[in-house]
């Protein structure tokens, strides 16, 4: 009997990347004296020894598959693992699917795991506040200039942004607040995930309809398609800007002592660089 670990790169892509880690082999035939005691049936009905072959099976499939302590530890060292394995003088910046899971069950297993996991944190809340990847920083922002231009351009496009931004939040002030409210109740999570969506799919659909009832009872059909086209837009505006303003309190907490870009840019090199020596440490 061979273990087998399947690994998804995205669970709710379609066509997802997928590594199969074969494990170790339980070789029933070659090795029953070890679960079988003398003189008792090999068969199903010898409890003690399916219970030990059981316990080796969930061994294998443990070592196989993933199995961190939570999403949080499985975001974080995987995380990790990419940043260490991708080069920053390399021409081709992806990562393999397999030594990414490999490297992150490693450090996962190592007594320096929270290490990681406290360097990996602070880097991607870098990352998280200026609105970019790994990847990206390394595809070009690693670079001052290339890097004070990306600064630049983010603020002009929050700019143009925000006039539709403030109208989405005159559109979609109520549902908002009634998927916040459904939020705050006190049900299950496995309630929450169904009532949650419903609730907000249900909110939104009425205030739109009232929006564009009352459009085309003033303004005719032309005008209704027109909104109708800008509705998403609004919204889309308005989730983006909202995104960006938690992000932003993050990083004014976190580019407190910066000064100018270069001060930032010196932050972001430090604390990835942070990662890579704790993935070093760990292993």
């Amino acid at each position: 009997m061979l273990s087998a670990g399947i690994h998804y790169e995205n669970k709710a892509a379609l066509r997802s990347d997928v590594f199969v880690n074969i494990g170790w082999e339980v070789d029933l035939d070659a090795n029953i004296d070890q679960y079988v005691e003398p003189g008792t049936a090999a068969d199903a009905s010898n409890h003690a020894a399916v219970k030990k072959l059981t316990g080796d099976m969930e061994t294998n499939l443990r070592s196989a598959a993933p199995d961190f302590e939570d999403w949080t530890t499985a975001r974080n060292l995987t995380n990790a693992a990419t940043v260490a394995l991708r080069l920053e003088d390399s021409d081709d910046l992806d990562v393999g699917l397999a030594e990414r899971e490999r490297l992150a069950a490693m450090l996962d297993a190592s007594a320096e795991a929270q290490a990681v996991e406290d360097a990996m944190e602070i880097y991607q809340a870098d990352l998280d506040a200026l609105g970019m990847d790994d990847r990206a920083y390394l595809g070009g922002l690693n670079r001052y200039s290339v890097f004070s231009w990306y600064l630049i351009k983010t603020l002009v496009i929050g700019l143009l942004l925000l006039p539709f931004a403030l109208i989405g939040l005159l559109i979609n002030a109520i549902p908002m607040a009634i998927v916040w409210l459904i939020g705050r109740a006190k049900v299950a999570d496995a309630m929450m995930a169904t009532i949650k969506p419903m609730g907000a799919l249900l909110a939104f659909v009425v205030t739109w309809g009232v929006v564009l009832w009352q459009v085309w009872s003033n303004s005719g059909a032309e005008a209704m398609a027109a909104v109708l086209i800008l509705l998403p837009v609004y919204l889309f505006a308005l989730i983006a800007w909202f995104e960006r303003l938690v992000l932003l309190g993050r990083a004014i907490r976190g580019f407190a002592k910066s000064r100018s870009a270069k001060d930032v840019f010196d932050q972001v090199a430090e604390h990835r660089n942070a990662v890579v020596e704790a993935v070093a440490q760990a292993l």
